[in-house]
């Protein structure tokens, strides 16, 4: 789901962009380790978020959305789309078209909808470079960047994380078109209680709701 990409929701072509090399600087890696590190330890996470489009010669959109994390699962409310992803299956309903679409997860292609995919294993998919220092806010953060070591739609991840408590406060993707999506946490909320039933699509509530399964046949 493009548009709720994570992070940044989940954002200059690589043609015209350098690739660094492929070796992730030790103040970015220390960095992320104590992020990831603080991220794995919440049961659940709550986040409010806010996610701008931005694409030359048109107009920024900027949307509200709430995304509710499990270890691997997740519950994505935004732009009148619902995602439910149980780590395994991710069921996407669009209400304006009664539909819902069933797909299989890949982790690689699912890392930006979920930042504790987006986290784990990171070295394996990125390159990570410490940038530099910012104050946003009265908060000191650090700006590291992510670039993808295969091909993506995406060019560069660029995260912004608190120093105080290494909370992850936006993202900026930006996409090989030229566009980018940049999310801003408006609220983190940690280990409410939620049942793992929350993450699975409930036909029962949604009658009537024309399902479109993607998921290869055997």
């Amino acid at each position: 789901m493009k548009r709720a990409a994570w992070l940044a929701l989940l954002i200059a072509s690589m043609a015209f962009t350098p690739i660094p090399e492929k070796v992730t600087d030790k103040k970015a890696k220390d960095i992320l380790d104590a992020t990831s590190k603080k991220i794995h330890s919440f049961k659940t996470i709550k986040i409010d978020f806010s996610i701008t489009e931005s694409a030359e010669k048109k107009a920024d959109i900027t949307r509200k959305g709430r995304v509710w994390l499990k270890q691997n699962k997740y519950n994505l409310r935004l732009a009148g789309q619902e995602v439910y992803c149980d780590g395994k299956t991710k069921w996407t309903y669009i209400k304006d078209a009664e539909e819902v679409h069933i797909s299989n997860v890949k982790e690689d292609e699912d890392e930006l909808a979920n930042p504790l995919n987006l986290l784990k294993n990171y070295q394996k998919r990125f390159t990570a470079r410490w940038i530099k220092e910012e104050t946003q806010k009265g908060k000191k953060l650090d700006i590291i960047d992510l670039y993808p070591r295969k091909v993506k739609g995406y060019h560069r991840v660029r995260l912004r994380i608190a120093q105080s408590d290494r909370q992850i406060m936006s993202t900026t993707v930006y996409q090989v078109s030229n566009a980018s999506q940049n999310v801003e946490v408006d609220k983190f909320v940690t280990n409410e209680a939620i049942k793992d039933e929350y993450f699975v699509w409930d036909p029962k509530k949604h009658p009537g709701v024309e399902v479109i399964d993607l998921r290869k046949k055997k």
